[in-house]
């Protein structure tokens, strides 16, 4: 019996590293698949601004906080400058890196960028899904490791960001992640997707949640139940995002020392100045206890770039409002508009 089970678990082992050895060729393989495997929300945005860059010198990357929070007519309106909104729902770190990589910009006129200073998405059921796939390398699984270690998050914390990441390497390597690599590399599968994000063009990207609710799209009942629940008990959730902050200015827990993904982060940024590209980082409002504390580390640590940080409670507090705010996370219109001028003058008052 022993023998037996010896035997299986060496066949095992010798199918996985075939699976592994393969899976890594075929990514390998000189072929861009990105488009296929992003979201085709996400894909349209890239495609949809290619049709204006050249107009653009100024654009905003991030998740649903810029996507629902910088409205670049107000910030057009203020500073004189030409932008546009490529924020999206979820679109965190690493795949917003990956999609400002796929930007293409070195023959635009862009001269700023914005990024949203995030911490790594949080993996879960989600894990094997495709955008995710893409985006994790052996690079980034060994920057993911480091980042979930990290001591400004808890023990639990740490163990989804490394239980995730693990999970999605292993299913992109052991060859379960490679069928569209395929399909596209070999069979030429073309993968056509209608462009349902067109209209955003004539906002310039923007689409605040108020707009996004009254027209009563596919997201409508679910925009309407994070609105409700909010709204039900809203100091509740405003007094976590200003205790976190609170808890900061206490007792400000200090990394020892500059971490992998702050290095990642820092590298893109040189990458981009060094193409005569200006750029600058935004903390979104509203952030949980170890995403405040890692963030503000993290803006010590890039020192060399302006970070517009509106995480502050305190400083802020007219978008830590019931009356400015859309759901837990997110502003309303006028919350947009508030951040957005805000923004646009701290801009001035640096670059004059």
């Amino acid at each position: 019996m022993k023998e037996f089970i010896k035997e299986i678990f060496i066949k095992g082992a010798i199918v996985l590293l075939f699976c592994i050895s393969t899976s890594a060729l075929i990514y390998q393989l000189d072929f861009d698949h990105y488009d296929f495997y992003e979201l085709p929300e996400v894909v349209n945005r890239k495609n949809n601004f290619n049709q204006f860059e050249n107009n653009i010198n100024t654009v905003f990357i991030g998740s649903s906080r810029i996507f629902r929070h910088i409205d670049p007519e107000v910030f057009d309106s203020i500073t004189g400058l030409s932008s546009y909104n490529l924020g999206y729902a979820g679109l965190f770190p690493f795949r917003s890196y990956d999609f400002l990589e796929k930007l293409a910009i070195e023959d635009t006129q862009i001269k700023n960028i914005f990024i949203e200073l995030a911490p790594l998405a949080l993996l879960g059921q989600n894990f094997n899904t495709e955008p995710f796939i893409h985006s994790i390398d052996l690079k980034k699984f060994s920057i993911a490791l480091s980042f979930s270690n990290n001591e400004v998050y808890t023990k639990q914390e740490q163990l989804k960001y490394t239980l995730g990441y693990s999970m999605l390497f292993f299913y992109k390597y052991s060859g379960l992640g490679v069928s569209k690599y395929l399909n596209q590399t070999i069979f030429k599968t073309a993968d056509f997707r209608e462009n349902r994000d067109s209209d955003n063009i004539y906002t310039q990207g923007y689409l605040s949640l108020d707009d996004d609710l009254k027209s009563h799209g596919s997201d409508y009942q679910n925009l309407q139940v994070r609105r409700d629940e909010f709204h039900g008990n809203s100091q509740k959730w405003l007094n976590l995002y200003r205790s976190a902050n609170e808890s900061y200015l206490k007792d400000p827990v200090t990394m020892i020392q500059k971490d992998d993904f702050t290095e990642y982060i820092e590298n893109v940024a040189d990458s981009l100045v060094k193409r005569g590209i200006k750029v600058h980082f935004i903390i979104s409002p509203r952030q949980v206890k170890s995403d405040l504390y890692y963030l503000r580390n993290q803006k010590k640590w890039l020192e060399d770039y302006k970070v517009y940080d509106f995480s502050d409670a305190n400083e802020y507090a007219t978008i830590f409002t019931e009356s400015t705010s859309f759901d837990r996370v997110h502003l309303n219109e006028d919350g947009a508009e508030e951040l957005t001028e805000i923004l646009a003058n701290l801009y001035i008052q640096n670059n004059n």
